[in-house]
């Protein structure tokens, strides 16, 4: 089933998924089982297929590469985003978080850094400092990833964050902006969207009913919300 997934990948998103040992500088990964590729591919092809088709090929991904027990000098690493190859350590929790948290540097790196002020504190703030730890947390590089990734994956829980905290709502608007410059259309799944597929529209939206989704046109505004993605 795995091959079948992993294959599905490389069809619909240009993507070479190698499941191997790692060597990268300081960082070490070991082979993981077939029992461990089979569980993780489920959610890597869930996670990617959130994005349009030849999206990460464009911002120069040509590699996803599945180890376990990736570390650096004895410290537990989730993933790396390198050149053209994006690493996942296969077990360690919050797996969905960290594929986008990595692809969001990979972004960064292809299109240029967002600006963001993330010294001052908000309401996502004492949740991202139990998963990143204080030094991680103030860097802005690493909180602009964070944040996005929990966008994707939690979008509800953001959005109730979001609602009383203007902070946390401008640092959401900044990186939807940011994704619009380079030609995605963030959209939350509350909000009307335009698509190019109308009659696909209903079970697209019970297939993502918890998540942000990407939409090729610029989506329409629903102004029955304070903010809208």
């Amino acid at each position: 089933y795995s091959n079948i997934v992993l294959s599905k990948l490389k069809s619909n998103h240009g993507i070479n998924v190698i499941c191997s040992k790692t060597e990268y500088g300081s960082f070490v990964g070991e082979k993981p089982t077939i029992d461990e590729i089979e569980e993780y591919s489920c959610i890597l092809n869930e996670e990617i297929d959130k994005y349009p088709k030849g999206f990460l090929s464009s911002i120069g991904i040509e590699n996803i590469v599945l180890t376990k027990n990736l570390s650096s000098e004895s410290m537990i690493v989730s993933g790396l985003s390198l050149y053209k190859e994006l690493i996942f350590n296969v077990i360690v929790n919050d797996r969905s978080i960290v594929i986008h948290h990595e692809i969001f540097h990979a972004i960064e790196k292809k299109h240029g850094f967002l600006e963001l002020n993330c010294i001052e504190s908000d309401s996502f703030s004492s949740i991202a400092i139990v998963k990143l730890g204080p030094k991680r947390l103030s860097d802005p590089i690493e909180y602009k990833a964070h944040l996005y990734a929990y966008m994707i994956v939690y979008p509800d829980f953001i959005e109730r964050l979001s609602m009383k905290d203007k902070n946390l709502k401008f640092k959401i608007q900044s990186i939807v902006n940011f994704l619009s410059g380079i030609g995605l259309n963030l959209k939350h799944k509350n909000s009307a969207i335009e698509c190019n597929s109308p009659n696909n529209l209903e079970s697209n939206a019970q297939k993502r009913q918890s998540e942000y989704i990407f939409v090729k046109k610029r989506p329409l505004v629903d102004k029955s919300r304070k903010w809208v993605l």
